[in-house]
């Protein structure tokens, strides 16, 4: 049975942008036979759990739900315009003003890749099946445009930057009492850095470091829910991918 049920999550990995769910694993079909003698040359481990790596189909997994985003728009990524209120005292005066970023673009969320080994593990007490994949995005891209009114100064231009190193972590269960797979976890462990560049003519220091200031805040707490969003969403269609392989599975099973 756990052999059954990492078949089906690999065949999931490799067919996700498939209409067609064959049972192909790095283009060679692989039966149940196969794969439980794989499995069965692991080792006991210590409280029944046995525990497998599977960085290949992970990578495949990832190449696919990247080629998925991008097809369905979720790469590039276009956000809401975001206006917010802006202050500077100068000596003894009160500056307030308004400050809008305007045809914000995100793009580069379809690169997630391993930040280190996945893995399947199987619980011979609980009988679920877990898969562990820790996940990062090197870098991603950010461009909008901005105007800053804090009369009697002003400024506006064009603005760009990166994001790098956004760690995240994720597993999916299949639960063998009731073969259902479902998004055990999935969050942010690292939100990364974020550096702005800005396209202007002549700009104020002080006025520069004001935008660059609210610009690092918004992009990051804008970009990390979009991560949040696509790869949530992403990460679903695996799941949903997974219980309708074991549906057909058992049908297949019970007109036998």
């Amino acid at each position: 049975m756990k052999a059954f049920c990492c078949l089906i999550f690999l065949c999931g990995i490799t067919t996700i942008t498939s209409a067609d769910p064959a049972l192909v694993v790095n283009g060679v079909k692989v039966n149940d036979e196969q794969l439980q003698m794989q499995w069965n040359s692991l080792k006991l481990g210590e409280g029944e759990i046995l525990t497998a790596t599977v960085n290949d189909y992970t990578d495949k997994l990832l190449e696919n739900l990247g080629k998925m985003m991008i097809k369905e728009g979720a790469d590039p990524l276009s956000l809401p315009d975001v206006e917010q209120q802006i202050r500077k005292k100068i000596l003894f005066i009160h500056y307030k003003g308004s400050l809008k970023f305007t045809y914000l673009s995100v793009s580069g969320l379809s690169s997630l890749s391993r930040s280190g080994d996945s893995s399947i593990t199987y619980d011979m007490r609980s009988k679920k099946v877990r898969f562990d994949i820790p996940l990062k995005l090197n870098e991603i891209d950010v461009t909008c445009q901005f105007k800053a009114k804090l009369p009697p100064f002003s400024s506006h231009g064009r603005l760009t930057g990166e994001m790098k190193d956004v760690n995240m972590i994720t597993s999916i269960e299949i639960d063998l009492n009731q073969m259902k797979a479902s998004l055990l976890e999935y969050k942010i462990t690292n939100s990364g850095t974020i550096k702005v560049h800005f396209h202007v003519g002549k700009i104020i220091n002080w006025l520069m470091n004001l935008i660059g200031d609210a610009a690092t805040g918004i992009f990051k707490s804008k970009i990390n829910k979009e991560i949040d969003n696509v790869v949530t969403e992403a990460m679903q269609k695996v799941v949903d991918l997974v219980n309708q392989i074991i549906s057909v599975s058992a049908d297949s099973s019970r007109i036998q």
